[in-house]
């Protein structure tokens, strides 16, 4: 019935252009987390558990402040795209706009909370080579154009063409022997590759650079997107804050171990992300046509969403241990165990990331803001209470439970008492 059921709505509920965009992003993701996780082994081993655990903070506390760099409007502004209003040139040039400023100001934040805080474990200048990352977030308003567009193919060539080169980057690095910082900002470089790929294939598509700035658009996405940049604040916090806690408080050495847990789990957050994102206009333009219509395609790919992320948690829970010894090497096996429990999060992550796309086309901002915020102050006090008491499994633990509240939150709205099944 299951199977029937999703094949149908391949079929049927999604049109082909939608699978076909899946499919080029797959093929883009899939070649990407090739180079990217191989390049990723080699820094480990040659970096060692205590080096490779600065390198996790560092990139972790930049990566905290991204969520101001977009203001919140990445959704709206692929929401409004996909409507196909001829007001392009109006939402690409008030949105770069929104994203530059945006940029700027959590670079300066950033650097700011760099010297407020405590450094007793010396990560302050290593943070500092991170900076880039947040600079330069600005830059992907290529790939929604290409994403309102279903051009996914396109975006998978730019991401492919930057890790490639930034794989030759880093080994070379590595080969010469060069510092953690050095690797740090190489890491960092990654969007800024992505960006100047994005842009030449936008101009080869046809695409124009005449933006202008509409102050109307500016404003009224202003006031939609400040809800949605706290919850991308909430939910950026959420997802990294737990490295942030275990660099503080348990040393170099355990966030060396703890990135590896969290690097074998995320290599595969790409999946949601990628499909629910590709989705957006099937939401988009299935609210248009017929509700039901658009709640079956939410349906089944909640469904799909949550039989992806039971199998990672299997398998991670069976090949652990052996999976780390072979691609990290002996020196970091005591991570196994925190993969075993980490990989539970996927669920909550997963289904998480559906809903929160489907929300999205909605305009239903502010259940996002709560389900997310509600899971990152249970995160920081589960952490809080567990780490100094268990270690590193505490933060695990902290992460599966709080991550699990979002899904629970964010299916509120869609309960009521219609059977979504029957015509």
């Amino acid at each position: 019935m299951v199977a029937r059921n999703l094949k149908s709505i391949l079929k049927n509920s999604v049109s082909n252009k939608y699978s076909k965009g899946i499919g080029w992003l797959l093929v883009g993701q899939f070649v990407s987390l090739f180079f990217s996780f191989a390049v990723g082994l080699t820094v480990a081993r040659y970096l060692g558990p205590e080096k490779y655990g600065i390198l996790s903070y560092a990139l972790s506390f930049a990566g905290i402040f991204t969520f101001i760099a977009s203001l919140g409007a990445d959704g709206i502004i692929s929401r409004e795209l996909a409507k196909g209003d001829g007001n392009e040139s109006e939402i690409l040039g008030t949105g770069l706009l929104l994203k530059i400023i945006g940029s700027v100001f959590a670079s300066l934040l950033c650097c700011l909370v760099l010297f407020i805080i405590p450094d007793e474990q010396g990560y302050r200048w290593f943070v500092f080579w991170s900076i880039p990352v947040v600079l330069f977030q600005f830059s992907n308003i290529f790939n929604l154009w290409f994403q309102s567009k279903i051009l996914s193919k396109w975006i998978s060539f730019g991401q492919i063409g930057s890790v490639i080169l930034l794989a030759i980057i880093k080994i070379s690095l590595v080969f010469f022997g060069a510092p953690v910082k050095l690797l740090i900002l190489a890491y960092s470089l990654d969007i800024i590759f992505w960006a100047l790929f994005s842009c030449w294939f936008y101009r080869l598509k046809g695409g124009l650079l005449n933006w202008r700035l509409s102050l109307k658009m500016l404003c009224n996405i202003l006031k939609e997107s400040w809800l949605l940049m706290l919850s991308s604040a909430s939910c950026i916090l959420l997802f990294k804050i737990d490295q942030v806690m275990v660099g503080q408080m348990l040393g170099k050495l355990a966030s060396g171990y703890y990135a590896v847990a969290v690097k074998l789990s995320e290599v595969w957050y790409f999946l949601p992300v990628l499909i629910s994102n590709s989705l957006l206009p099937a939401f988009v333009n299935g609210q248009k046509d017929s509700w039901l219509v658009y709640r079956r395609r939410k349906l089944w790919l909640l469904i799909l969403l949550l039989s992806f992320s039971l199998l990672f948690s299997i398998f991670m829970l069976l090949f652990a241990k052996p999976l780390i010894g072979l691609l990290f090497g002996d020196q970091f096996l005591p991570a196994a165990p925190i993969a075993k429990i980490y990989a539970w999060s996927s669920i909550g992550m997963f289904l998480g990331t559906g809903l929160w796309v489907s929300l999205v086309s909605e305009a239903k901002n502010k259940i996002i803001f709560i389900a997310y915020l509600s899971a990152l102050i249970l995160n920081i006090c589960l952490n809080i209470s567990l780490i100094p008491v268990v270690g590193l499994p505490g933060a695990a633990w902290s992460t599966v439970i709080s991550y699990s509240l979002v899904p629970i939150i964010l299916l509120l709205p869609a309960l009521d008492r219609k059977n979504i099944f029957h015509q």
